[in-house]
Formats: C-alpha cells, structure tokens, sequence
C-alpha cells in the first residue's frame, strides 16, 4: 500500500511504500499504525483511501492509496 502522510504528521511518519499482505479495516490499520507511532495518538487527522474519506469499516488493500490527513484550511 502507499502512505501519504502530510502537515504536521510528517513529524512522527514518512510517506511511501509499506507492507500489507492481506487487507485490513481503517480501525485495525491505525491501531497497528499507534502501536509503531505512539505519537501520533496525540494528532487529530482522518484517513482517505484512494481519494475518498474512509470510516473505520472501509477496508484497506494491498494496491491502495492512503493519506493521513490533518486538520486544514483555505480559500
């Protein structure tokens, strides 16, 4: 699957490839994503899967695209 990470999550994790041989839920991805990054308990985001905001049902598979989003603003 391919991470992209942005803002001040870049701190805590870096965008790129990682591992996932099986698919997974949102919910079991980011609690094996807080066990590696304990840090990132501490930011507000929400997760898109292939482009579209995912809940925590929406199931993850290997050839995805996910993005941790935080909070943001513009015009």
């Amino acid at each position: 699957m391919k991470l992209l990470v942005f803002g001040a999550l870049t701190r805590e994790l870096q965008s790129g490839e990682r591992p996932l041989e099986t698919p997974l839920d949102v919910r079991t991805f980011l609690d094996e994503l807080y066990e590696q990054y304990p840090a990132l308990k501490a930011y507000t985001f929400r997760v898109a899967v292939n482009h579209s905001l995912a809940g925590d049902d929406t199931m993850i598979r290997p050839e995805d695209e996910v993005a941790l989003l935080p909070p943001f603003a513009g015009g």
